[in-house]
């Protein structure tokens, strides 16, 4: 339409406890609820920065570098709800975990 500017559609997905495989985990905040060294376990925390292997936190004292292999987290979404998340099924990049997901493999 002319002279009609057209309205932006936000094609973000909103985090849920189902799709949060799919999703960048930066800002989220997370507990630990169980890794292979038990020195994480019940670490909390904001997630600063996510690499294929690892997830960093910052605990309100210092930044903290947990691998997800071997971990479970619980993950507190925007709206308040927590998803329980196996590091297994986090590992990888998040674009990666985006290509999986359009894929049909997770």
């Amino acid at each position: 339409m002319k002279g009609k500017r057209a309205s932006k559609v936000s094609t973000k997905m909103k985090i849920t406890p189902e799709n949060i495989f799919y999703h960048e985990l930066i800002g989220l905040n997370l507990v630990v609820l169980r890794h292979l060294d038990p020195s994480l376990e019940g670490v909390k925390g904001k997630v600063l920065y996510e690499t294929k292997y690892t997830i960093k936190v910052w605990d309100g004292t210092k930044e903290k570098t947990i691998l997800k292999s071997g971990a479970r987290f619980l993950f507190y979404l925007q709206d308040g709800r927590g998803a329980i998340v196996d590091g297994e099924k986090i590992v990888g990049a998040p674009e990666e975990r985006a290509k999986k997901y359009i894929r049909g493999h997770i």
